[in-house]
This record gives structure tokens, C-alpha cells and sequence, in this order.
């Protein structure tokens, strides 16, 4: 049976790195949102963001798991390798993803 260990803390700090990095793309979002004249049309731009940023958190940290265990039992790498390319890999995926996502809430809500 494999060990779980290492899928675990490459998905966690995926997790852990997209909040952060959300958390930054959330202040992007209401800096760019300040001169809309309608509020409630704000509000729920930023409600779509924050809903798909968490949605792509964890499929990210899933993805981040699967593959730091695919690097080390397929591909025979060694752990702290496969989990540090895995983070990396599942964080800038994740980010990429909630960017777009972030950019697609605008007109979703109305604005524009």
C-alpha cells in the first residue's frame, strides 16, 4: 500500500498557497470593481469569484495529490522532488484557472 504522506503535504500546500494567492486576486477584483454604480451587481461579481476560486482550490489540491503520487510511484522520483513539483504544478494551475474565472465574473454579474 502507498504511502500518503507526501500526496497530502503537496495538497495542502497547494491549498494553502491558492488562498493566498486568491486572497491577492479577491483585493484585484474590488480594486477593479470600485467605480461600478451598482453595488448589488458588485456583490454578486465578487460572490462568483470567491465561489470559483474555493471550487478551483480544491480541485487543485486534489490534482496536486494525484499527480505527486504519479511522480513517485510511476515515474519512481524521489519524494521531496515530487512533492515540491507537484505544490508548484497544482499552485500555478490553480492560480491560471481562478485568474480567468476571476475575469469572466465581471461580465457574468452584468458589468460592462
Amino acid at each position: 500500500m502507498p504511502n500518503k504522506t507526501p500526496a497530502i503535504i503537496s495538497a495542502i500546500g497547494t491549498f494553502i498557497l491558492l488562498i493566498l494567492s486568491g486572497l491577492l486576486l479577491f483585493i484585484g477584483q474590488v480594486v477593479a470593481l470600485n467605480g461600478v454604480i451598482d453595488e448589488s451587481e458588485a456583490f454578486t461579481s465578487l460572490g462568483i469569484g470567491v465561489v470559483c476560486q474555493c471550487v478551483v482550490a480544491f480541485l487543485a489540491a486534489g490534482f496536486s495529490g494525484w499527480f505527486c503520487n504519479l511522480l513517485i510511484f510511476r515515474f519512481d522520483w524521489n519524494k521531496p522532488p515530487a512533492v515540491v513539483i507537484a505544490a508548484i504544478l497544482g499552485t500555478v494551475l490553480g492560480a491560471v484557472v481562478s485568474f480567468i474565472f476571476t475575469v469572466i465574473s465581471i461580465p457574468l454579474a452584468g458589468i460592462g
